[in-house]
């Protein structure tokens, strides 16, 4: 999934100025670029709403709330981590409840088990938990877990939390680089920064001399395409556009004033 920022409309209007607004075109495309990265940060899941911290906290309640969905920790819990805790190996282990006595499998009392379960009950398409309780092995219409467990997969869930947004970093990064300017910590706050995956890139279409082309900046996240809504994008797009077109403009006054007063301070 990508997003385009590029100069149409303003080539138009700026071509042959460059020189005298005190900006080339190409320093105003990759600024937009940067602006445009850190835009689709902040607009993508977990958000918009609020600040950082309130959309960090929305995407680890989602987590919260689709593991609760698919796994239960009994009301037995001692017993059950006692069981879990036992060097000699045991075959099985049953518990009882509304609906009859259910067997546990002993290996969901590994993380790596149970993450396994959670990744084939999440929707491809937007990442939740789709889970109808219909497994053989279920107690209780859930997947039976010890707290340690349940504990240990909620937070290997939750540094994950940003991975969508982080997708954008790679490409506003680069473009940090270029304008020496950074993208603000309100909408890239350190949460995403730090995520330990970064899919994304970017492709540079600008003319180094002129500034006409495109900047492309491609979210590699596998679910990105499906996950954010053209009309976010678009949305996007058409705000740094509206931008640049407004900066042209102010320029381009800038430029006639300047001239205008030197035409009168000649005559």
């Amino acid at each position: 999934m990508r997003i385009t920022v590029d100069m149409i409309q303003a080539n138009k209007e700026l071509t042959g100025l460059a020189a005298a607004v005190g900006v080339t075109l190409r320093d105003l495309m990759y600024d937009q670029g940067r602006l445009l990265a850190q835009d689709a940060v902040e607009a993508v899941a977990p958000g918009p709403m609020g600040s950082a911290k309130a959309q960090k906290e929305a995407g680890m309640g989602a987590i919260r709330n689709d593991l609760n969905k698919m796994f239960w920790v009994p009301d037995n819990e001692a017993a059950l981590e006692a069981w879990n805790n036992m060097v000699a190996a045991q075959p099985e282990i049953h518990v009882f409840t509304k609906a009859g006595k259910k067997k546990i499998r002993r290996d969901m009392m590994k993380v790596a088990a149970a993450a396994a379960l959670h990744n084939k009950h999440r929707d491809k398409r937007t990442g939740r938990v789709k889970f109808r309780g219909n497994d053989q092995e279920l107690a209780g219409g859930k997947y039976i877990v010890d707290r340690k467990t349940l504990n240990a997969l909620y937070k290997k869930q939750a540094a994950k939390v940003g991975q969508l947004k982080a997708g954008f970093i790679p490409s506003g990064e680069w473009l940090e680089a270029i304008t020496k300017k950074t993208m603000s910590s309100r909408k890239v706050p350190a949460w995403v920064r730090k995520q330990a995956k970064r899919m994304g890139s970017k492709v540079d279409g600008v003319n180094k001399k002129t500034g006409v082309g495109f900047l492309d900046l491609v979210n590699e996240v596998p679910y990105a395409r499906r996950a954010v809504k053209s009309g976010t994008i678009n949305f996007l797009e058409r705000k740094r556009q509206a931008d640049m077109d407004k900066w042209a403009k102010k320029r381009i006054n800038q430029v006639t004033r300047t001239h205008n007063a030197r035409y009168e301070r000649a005559a």
